[in-house]
């Protein structure tokens, strides 16, 4: 099931997603049109967490870091700016499998849970 997240509702939403999907492995991929750039920014890392800063020199925007737990990988973070809308697909209430973020001026951001065993083994 998919469903939107009023904007007013991602200060209390993304943290939750966050604590609920620390460490699950995640495909992290931007729509871009063929040959603007690598779709697939990140895959098979796990979630660090997803952030929203309203009130920076970036606001509002939406982080995404993925990467390193304990330091065995190196972290990866993206930005998305002017977020303008929020989808979550769930297979179950709560128990989310990917989350969409439209951006104004950089399109459609998917954060995909992949099956837990493509995390990596030295992780």
């Amino acid at each position: 099931m998919t469903r939107e997240i009023p904007e007013k509702q991602w200060q209390e939403f993304l943290p939750t997603l966050s604590e609920q999907n620390q460490g699950h492995p995640v495909r992290l991929e931007t729509m871009i049109p063929p040959g603007e750039g690598q779709p697939v920014l990140a895959e098979g890392r796990p979630l660090l967490g997803v952030d929203i800063d309203s009130q920076g020199s970036e606001a509002p925007a939406i982080i995404v870091t993925v990467g390193g737990l304990e330091g065995q990988m190196p972290s990866f973070t993206h930005v998305i700016h002017k977020p303008t809308r929020l989808w979550v697909d769930e297979e179950a209430p709560g128990r989310a499998v990917g989350v969409a973020i439209e951006s104004k001026d950089e399109g459609r951001t998917l954060l995909i849970f992949e099956l837990e065993e493509a995390l990596p083994e030295h992780v």
